[in-house]
């Protein structure tokens, strides 16, 4: 393995005294490892990828939601302390890896997770998505870091870079004072130091310091007789504010007072190993320094003495899976992680009795849901490796479904404690131990929030359950539009069943006026003929035995005989005319034209008048008139007829009628001297022949005629009446 080409790991720590820190490696590291191989110390072992053949992890760290994330020469690994979430590349895809050797990866501050590939190629993965999306596809990356102002740099084969938003790509960094180391040299290394300064390794071996202002602050060179010519590999910033530098086969260590960096007096490898190589350098939270090389594990004292070394002995069980050693990295439990060429992770366990990592506090570990299945058997694309995830919907006939998850402590997976509860369907906490799944049938569809808690090796609950909204839809019938829909339906069929209703009670109510009409028309016939013959036999009878008492009266005494004749006549005739109206056979205009022209004859014949009747024929015949107004009318034209007769001296008659639209008019004309309407205002029978066009809301107008004589005018529109309103 080449040494400019290889990564290491690191932690930025807060700056403290040197002292402390040797006191510490010196009196704790003895208890925890006793001996230099002996195998106490108990490695176990993670298969990546299924454990594939010739598969490295160059790269490893821990996102912020807890999970382990590991960069492999086949594709990119998220882990949850038992199975993993692979991206891998995917033809049809063109955001997928277009090259799956991954060589460094860095999640910034919105929890996106930026991938570095082998063959140019710059990927960001979205935290709420779980998508990659290409960023470059040119830029040769060996280093990314984030620093603490939250600024993602790139240590790449042309210099070092930084990500501008606006363009979507990767900028120079043009910082005061630059040497052109920075712009033109491969960066190989960054760490950043607990004051904020940035230290860069070039390829080359030198290190170039940046402070918190980004402007150069220091340029060191390595390749001295003092360090022996050896290459830089990668920096290492430590919690007592050292900055260690490691080479290909020693270590040196930054020394602020002289400003130089000095070699550590200790052989790491022995002459018989001259192919040997450091591949990482990283800095425990307790203090301890840790070495991975090409010849296993080795930890460092203080002054820089080995106290152990750790190395594969096939027969022995938990010793590592290989001496080649590829990353090293500290979880947020404190657990070193370490990956090797054969296709797996190793984690060290601390043993038991061993002083271990140094933690004031117990580790509270994170839980995060990593499954959704339906049917137990497909996750349906819900998850696709979010670490967000915190809503679902499905449907109602997905009516079995399983979550699973996951405590991110990864000391002792198999330990770990479960407890979890489906709100709104589920009364209370169900304690699982340490099966991590949950699974439900037959849930009604509803909104539900599922909540898990866990505990990891220190059985400390994380009481902050993570929380996952599960909405089931309904279904189409048991949805708000479709209730919408049925009240419609309900309101129109109700609005339909009363329309129908009401129609019947218009037909039971118009065939009770039919039958009414028929009974009044029965009976108006029978009042007619009953009092015709009674009423009119007994008029005749007076009217002929006056006509016998004239002759037989002597001495001419006939005038009260005569009135009493003409009084007779008057009321015989009369009493035809209110006998003609009650008549249910006499109800259309047709039949009034047809009673005046009768009347006209029988008045004006044998007057030396001509008497004339013209209108529209058997079209008055389909208008129909109520009661009232075939007796209003017949009054007020006979009247008429009477005053021509009588006073206008006129030699002809014309009496016109015609209904248009509703509107009736009937017009009487002579030719006689006129009609003076001012010496008229006083006549009793005009005023009475008013008031009866009034009381059917008609007009009548009674004008002098173009050319001489006398119309009388009666124009008005005739109602809607029923047939029960118009035979009374």
């Amino acid at each position: 393995m080449e040494c400019g080409r290889e990564i290491c790991y690191f932690f930025s720590m807060r700056y403290s005294l040197l002292v402390p820190f040797f006191l510490f490696a010196c009196c704790g590291a003895s208890r925890a490892y006793p001996g230099d191989s002996s195998g106490i110390a108990r490695f176990e072992h993670v298969p990546v990828l299924d454990n594939a053949p010739g598969n490295s992890v160059r790269s490893m760290v821990q996102d912020a939601a807890g999970f382990v994330w590991f960069g492999t020469k086949h594709g990119l690994a998220r882990h949850d302390g038992y199975s993993q979430w692979i991206y891998r590349r995917d033809p049809e895809d063109s955001n997928s890896l277009a090259n799956e050797n991954v060589r460094a990866i860095c999640e910034d501050r919105k929890r996106n997770l930026w991938v570095a590939t082998e063959e140019n190629g710059l990927y960001r993965r979205d935290a709420g998505t779980g998508l990659l999306g290409r960023i470059s596809s040119h830029e040769s990356i060996h280093r990314m870091l984030l620093d603490q102002a939250g600024v993602l740099w790139f240590g790449t084969e042309q210099g070092l870079k930084s990500y501008d938003a606006a363009t979507r790509s990767l900028v120079s960094s043009r910082t005061a004072g630059t040497d052109s180391v920075i712009h033109h040299e491969p960066i190989v290394a960054m760490v950043e130091d607990a004051v904020g300064n940035l230290w860069l390794g070039t390829h080359s071996g030198k290190i170039i310091r940046l402070n918190s202002k980004r402007s150069v602050d220091g340029i060191y060179s390595l390749n001295a007789s003092d360090v022996k010519g050896d290459a830089l590999l990668g920096l290492c910033a430590g919690k007592f504010g050292e900055v260690w530098a490691g080479l290909c086969r020693s270590v040196a260590r930054y020394n602020p007072a002289a400003d130089v960096f000095e070699p550590l007096p200790v052989s790491l490898f022995g002459d018989e190993r001259p192919e040997a190589r450091i591949t990482s350098i990283l800095e425990r939270r307790d203090g301890s320094l840790w070495i991975g090389s090409t010849d296993g594990l080795i930890k460092l004292g203080t002054g820089g003495t080995v106290m152990s070394r750790f190395h594969h002995q096939a027969d022995v069980a938990g010793s590592l899976r290989s001496d080649n050693i590829a990353a090293l990295m500290e979880d947020a439990s404190g657990m070193l992680w370490i990956s090797t060429d054969k296709g797996g992770i190793d984690k060290l366990l601390e043993p038991a009795g061993g002083a271990g990592v140094l933690r004031p506090e117990p580790f509270i570990p994170p839980v995060a849901v990593t499954n959704f299945m339906l049917f137990d058997n497909s996750n349906k694309d819900f998850v696709r490796g979010r670490e967000y995830l915190d809503s679902i919907e499905i449907s109602y006939r997905d009516n079995f479904f399983a979550l699973g998850f996951s405590v991110l402590d990864y000391r002792s997976p198999s330990e770990n404690q479960y407890a979890f509860m489906l709100e709104g369907f589920d009364n209370d906490w169900r304690t699982s131990g340490t099966p991590r799944f949950a699974r439900y049938a037959n849930v009604p569809p509803g909104s539900y929030v599922f909540r898990v808690k866990g505990a990891g090796k220190d059985r400390v609950w994380n009481e902050t359950a993570t929380p996952m909204r599960i909405i089931i839809t309904p279904p189409f019938w048991r949805t708000g539009w479709f209730y919408v829909l049925a009240a419609i339906a309900l309101a129109g069929l109700a609005l339909v069943f009363q329309r129908l209703r009401a129609q019947r009670q218009v037909q039971r109510i118009l065939e009770i006026e039919r039958v009414r009409a028929a009974e009044n028309r029965l009976v108006r016939q029978r009042a007619a003929d009953d009092f015709h013959d009674e009423f009119g036999h007994k008029l005749t009878r007076i009217s002929l035995l006056s006509q016998v008492m004239k002759r037989s009266v002597s001495n001419g005494h006939t005038e009260q005989l005569e009135k009493i004749i003409q009084t007779s006549d008057d009321l015989s005739v009369g009493m035809r005319d209110f006998l003609w109206s009650l008549n249910p056979e006499k109800d259309s205009a047709g039949d009034i034209a047809i009673r005046l022209k009768d009347f006209g004859d029988g008045l004006f014949d044998g007057s030396g008048i001509a008497f004339r009747v013209e209108g529209e024929g058997a079209q008055m015949e389909n208008v129909g008139l109520a009661l009232d107004w075939r007796r209003h009318l017949l009054l007020i034209f006979k009247e008429a007829m009477n005053n021509a007769a009588k006073h206008s001296g006129c030699t002809n008659v014309l009496l016109d009628m015609s209904c248009t639209n509703g509107l009736l008019s009937i017009r009487l004309q002579d030719d006689g001297k006129g009609f003076d309407p001012s010496a008229s205002t006083n006549g009793q029978g005009l005023e009475g022949m008013r008031k009866r066009a009034e009381k059917i809301h008609g007009t009548l107008s009674i004008t002098p005629a173009e050319g001489g004589g006398t119309l009388v005018g009666f124009t008005g529109t005739i109602p809607t009446y029923s047939e029960a309103e118009r035979h009374g």
